[in-house]
Formats: structure tokens, sequence, C-alpha cells
């Protein structure tokens, strides 16, 4: 293996992604990936205008509906953040009495306390509700209900460790990256060393020369680490905590039906590019961090304090307990999932 090759495999490591291959680069891979059709949608990264972020997401709980009408239950992953709450509102907006008499969400405590008002407000008492750690991690996924996760919306909105990079580099988001890249360089250094931070900013400033080169500041730099290698990964995110899919569950018609990653539609990846350069994604500071998608929460159950203060975090931190054991790498074109053993690194075909 080259070192060029070396650092291609090493690259999620510096950037704190959770995949090395480049979407819309597979043919260069070391490792030929093959596209799934199921998901893997090709956006078209020349488009700058799209719908706006409310009819995109008010359509999303739309298109749902039919596939709702012959099931019993509908489960939503609720965590209380950002990307669970829009999914919420949305449907809450959106579907009537009876479609949200089907609807469960999976949460636990921390859901509360990280959004208390929409709660309060409208989850107690009129929603049904089960504890994530009873329910869902502990057991293999059967049946044939559908399951909606608020998953790939860090590729949509936004650089996953932004929060860092704003501890770090507090207000140089709007700062052009090809005239600071000592900056980016330093930043993922912290992750490696100056040579591997030095390849890694080459490495994704070739890929936004030859793909999207309209990409001027350093916010969107790093939205494309994201949005370029982490996307398809994060489709597989949720089914991480599963353990495994039970034997009894067709895992074709589980991933083409039952599990629906909310953002990971072409309107969706359509609108992220369209956004490039303007202030929809972030604005001045990191506290309005997926600005689109707080606007919309906002508009739907005015929590001024959410609005202003709430930042993206991660759940999973919060709840050690269900840091999965079998990580799912990944689902080839025959639906076979391949998991990598977090307790003894070794690799699984599912």
């Amino acid at each position: 293996m080259t070192d060029y090759e070396f650092n291609r495999m090493q690259f999620a490591k510096f950037t704190k992604q959770d995949s090395v291959n480049p979407r819309f680069d597979l043919a260069d891979c070391t490792y030929k990936v093959k596209s799934n059709p199921a998901y893997m949608f090709v956006p078209d990264l020349n488009v700058t205008i799209s719908p706006d972020f409310e009819t995109i997401t008010d359509n999303r709980a739309l298109s749902i509906k039919p596939l709702i009408s012959n099931r019993d239950k509908v489960y939503l992953w609720y965590s209380g953040g950002i990307d669970s709450t829009l999914v919420l509102c949305s449907l809450l907006k959106n579907w009537s009495h009876v479609e949200l008499q089907k609807l469960t969400l999976i949460m636990s405590k921390t859901s509360i306390d990280e959004n208390p008002t929409m709660y309060h407000t409208h989850i107690e008492n009129k929603l049904a509700t089960v504890d994530a750690t009873d329910y869902l991690f502990h057991r293999k996924l059967v049946g044939n209900d559908i399951h909606i996760s608020g998953d790939c919306g860090d590729t949509i909105m936004g650089y996953d460790n932004l929060d860092h990079f704003d501890m770090c580099y507090p207000g140089s988001y709007n700062k052009a990256w090809r005239t600071n890249q000592h900056i980016l360089i330093d930043f993922f250094a912290l992750y490696s060393n100056r040579t591997n931070a030095k390849w890694v900013v080459d490495y994704v400033a070739s890929s936004i020369n030859k793909h999207m080169s309209r990409i001027e500041t350093i916010s969107d730099f790093l939205w494309w680490t994201t949005f370029n290698w982490a996307h398809n990964a994060d489709i597989f995110v949720s089914v991480r905590y599963y353990a495994r899919l039970s034997p009894e569950c067709d895992t074709r018609t589980f991933f083409e039906e039952n599990l629906i990653p909310w953002f990971n539609t072409i309107e969706y990846q359509e609108w992220a590019i369209s956004s490039v350069g303007t202030d929809l994604r972030i604005r001045e500071d990191y506290s309005t961090n997926k600005y689109a998608a707080k606007k919309y929460i906002h508009d739907f159950n005015g929590d001024d304090f959410y609005f202003r203060n709430k930042l993206p975090e991660s759940s999973l931190v919060k709840n050690k307990e269900f840091f999965p054991k079998l990580v799912v790498l990944g689902v080839d074109t025959e639906y076979n999932i391949y998991y990598r053993d977090t307790r003894v690194d070794k690799y699984i075909k599912g």
C-alpha cells in the first residue's frame, strides 16, 4: 500500500468522520465500492436553486403517509436534539390525528432533558412513547413496522465536529478557506500531526476543485468533508444500535421499505448543495448551527430558548449503555450487512 492509499484509509480518523470512501469519487477508491440504489442517491452537484427548507420538510412528511397505511406502528427515534425534533414537528404539522395514533417515540430520560418544552407541550399524554433502553437496544429487530430516524441531518447541515472547531477558532466560519489553509491544517493536526493534516486539507481541496469549486468559506469546506465522505455511512447509523437484525427480518425489505433516514433524499441533498455560500446552515456563531432546521422547529412550536441556545450534540454520548458492540460498516448490493465487532476488532458478515 502506498503512502497515499494509507492516508486515504486513515482519512476518517483524521477528520472524525464515519467513512473513508468519497461518494463522488468511488471510482478512485482502493477498494471498489458499489452503490446501493435503495439509498445512495446521487444529487446534482451543479444545482444552485432548490425548494425552500420548509417546503422540503413538509413534503417529506407527506411522502411517508402512503407508506404507513397498512402498518400498525410507526416508530420515531427521538432524542430531543435538533434533527429528531424537526422530524417530530413535521409529522405533527402534516399528519392527521388518525395517522399520529400509529406513532410511537422511542426515547429516554435524556430526550426529555434535551428538549423539555417539546416534551411537556407536544408529547406528554399526547403521543405514545417507549423507553429506548427497554424496548429497542436490548433485542433483535423483528416485525414489519416503519422506523424513522433523523439520520443524515449532520451531513446535510454541516460538519460533525464543528463544536470543537468553534472552541479552537471562534468566528472563523466565513473566512476564505483558500487563503486560510493554515487554520484548517492547525485544526486537523489536533487529531494527528501536521504532515497528515496538510495531506487532509490538500485531499479535500482537490475534491472541492473537482466537484464544488464554488465553495469559498471554511464552513463550507468542513461541510464538504461530511457530505462527501460520511453521508453513505450515516444512512446506517441507527442500525448500529440494534446489534443485529433478527434472522426473521428480511434485510432487503427493512432497508428499502421499513427504515427511513429522514434527511436521505435528493431534495435535502440538493438543498444542502444550493445552500453553499449562504447563511442557511450557520450564521455568525456556533449557536446558529443548523439554522434552517432550528427555524422550522421554532416556526412550529415557538420555543425561543431552544431556537437561540440549542446546540447540536451527540445523544449517544449521554446514553453510554447504547454503545454498539457490533458496528455496521455497510450493506452490499445483496443486502448483506457487514459489521465490526468492537470487542475483538473482528469483521463479520451478517
